[in-house]
C-alpha cells in the first residue's frame, strides 16, 4: 500500500515539476498569449495561494471580533440588569408602619 502510494506521489510530483518548468527563448515574445510557455493557470494557482494565508487570518480575526462583541453585550445587558436593582432597592422608601414595625422588632429582640 505504502510503496503504491510512494510511486503515485512521485508521479504527480513529477508532473507538477514539468508544469512549473518552463524554459523561455532568448529574446521575449511580442505578447504573452504567443508564448508557448505561458500557462495562466499557474499563475491563478500561485495567486490563489498566496491570497490563503492571508483570507485565514481574516477569517480568525473577524470571528474574534465577533466573539468580543458578544461579550461587550453580554457584560452590557449584565451591567444593565444590576443598574435597574440597584434603582429598585434605592426606590424601596420605607414607610412610617414599616419603621415603627422595625423599631418594635428589635426592641422585642434586645
Amino acid at each position: 500500500m505504502r510503496k503504491i502510494w510512494r510511486e503515485q506521489t512521485e508521479r504527480y510530483r513529477d508532473r507538477v515539476r514539468q508544469k512549473t518548468i518552463v524554459n523561455y527563448p532568448e529574446s521575449p515574445p511580442p505578447s504573452d498569449h504567443e508564448d508557448p510557455h505561458f500557462d495562466p493557470q499557474i499563475l491563478d494557482y500561485r495567486a490563489s495561494g498566496a491570497n490563503r494565508p492571508s483570507e485565514k487570518q481574516r477569517k480568525r480575526i473577524n470571528e474574534l471580533i465577533k466573539k468580543q462583541e458578544n461579550e461587550i453585550d453580554r457584560l452590557k445587558n449584565k451591567v444593565k440588569r444590576f443598574q435597574r436593582k440597584l434603582d429598585h432597592v434605592r426606590s424601596l422608601k420605607m414607610s412610617p408602619k414599616s419603621k415603627v414595625d422595625r423599631l418594635l422588632k428589635k426592641n422585642e429582640t434586645k
